[in-house]
């Protein structure tokens, strides 16, 4: 694969690993840059080096200090659920996914340091900032549904795992923040820090809205997420309020599709994607609602300051599927998966400078077919 970029431009390969390895399965590792020589046109072509593989892996987590991968494999990624019939008698039978295993991967050498099979669907993992120690979740989809938690001390490869019934009235869904202390979110409207194995509650908010997920700062000292109509920052320490910035009224993060005879069952319009950098410095937010009856798509793009959430850039873009910053919160990587001319989706990643607004856009890289499985979850 290759890809375009003003000479003169240069981003490590760790930062570019660390931008890209959130968007889904994690299959392609980039060692190193091309010098590249410029061409007529002032641009110069820089090669990737495709340096390791990972086939049947899931990217779920990177630790703090970047060392580490978990992954999650499986050769069996898609279930099937059966309609049987006989005579007017109807049947129902669920062939699930998996199984599924989890492992954590030392970045460089690709040593396995630690895996061992789930119980249920692949759920979601993260370090806390030690990076020697992961929190992890899943849920098994047979009868009686059964959530599993479970801590692994990845220096003695010990795990606890306490096991209790699903109920999602009360059942918050956590990652790790720091000293055995989880963070989540409860019941679409509580942001909830709880002790582990107890789940005993040490600090709990009720918010006037629905919560979206949030994203973390570095230090785990700050955090992002979306209230109804606004993208919020809070101190992780209490969850109050730091700023608060109104996403565009004309883009309604709670319109549904008209056309659909059940409104309620109408799916949504508009979403939201956002992200902060490491450092807290910069925040982005990505709102964009699709066309509906007699309404055109619209879509942009805000960097705003970390620290007060005022507007810093302001793009007009078109669609997008997901925004991520460099560590250093320099470079903003913006994926989207673009029509072709073939059957496939292409996905594509563009990286700009920010946030310097009369800077053009760096580069652009269209992905080959390598990367187009990389971006398959």
């Amino acid at each position: 694969m290759t890809m375009t970029m003003k000479t003169g431009s240069r981003i490590s390969r760790r930062r570019f690993l660390e931008q890209c390895g959130e968007a889904t399965a994690l299959v392609l590792v980039i060692d190193q840059y091309g010098s590249g020589q410029a061409t007529s046109a002032g641009t110069a072509k820089v090669q990737f080096k495709l340096v390791k593989e990972i086939k049947d892996a899931f990217y779920r987590a990177v630790s703090p200090d970047s060392r580490r991968i978990c992954l999650c494999f499986t050769r069996k990624p898609v279930g099937r659920v059966i309609l049987g019939v006989t005579g007017n008698q109807r049947t129902v039978s669920h062939d699930p996914p998996g199984p599924f295993a989890v492992a954590v991967v030392e970045l460089g050498s690709w040593k396995e340091i630690y895996s061992a099979p789930l119980l249920g669907d692949t759920g979601q993992f993260s370090f806390f900032m030690d990076g020697d120690t992961l929190y992890g979740e899943t849920v098994s989809l047979r009868f009686p549904v059964t959530r599993e938690s479970m801590l692994i001390d990845l220096r003695t490869g010990s795990v606890e795992k306490p096991q209790k019934a699903y109920d999602k009235e009360s059942t918050g869904y956590y990652s790790a923040l720091k000293d055995h202390i989880l963070i989540g979110v409860k019941g679409d409207r509580e942001l909830v820090q709880v002790e582990w194995p107890s789940f005993r509650e040490v600090v709990r908010i009720t918010v006037e809205g629905n919560v979206s997920v949030f994203r973390l700062t570095a230090d785990r000292k700050h955090l992002i997420h979306l209230v109804d109509q606004s993208l919020v920052c809070r101190r992780v320490e209490d969850f109050g309020v730091v700023w608060t910035r109104q996403i565009d009224p004309d883009i309604d993060l709670k319109a549904k599709d008209s056309r659909w005879s059940d409104p309620e069952k109408a799916p949504h319009l508009a979403d939201a994607a956002y992200c902060i950098s490491a450092d807290g410095n910069r925040v982005a937010v990505a709102p964009g609602q699709a066309s509906d009856v007699g309404k055109p798509g619209r879509f942009y793009l805000e960097i705003l300051n970390g620290k007060d959430g005022t507007p810093v850039v302001r793009w007009s873009k078109d669609r997008h599927d997901g925004i991520e910053f460099s560590p250093d919160g320099r470079l903003l990587a913006l994926a989207e998966l673009a029509d072709s001319k073939s059957v496939d989706l292409e996905p594509t990643v563009h990286v700009y400078d920010v946030p310097r607004p009369e800077r053009s856009q760096l580069w652009s890289m269209t992905a080959c077919r390598a990367a187009s499985v990389c971006a398959r979850p």
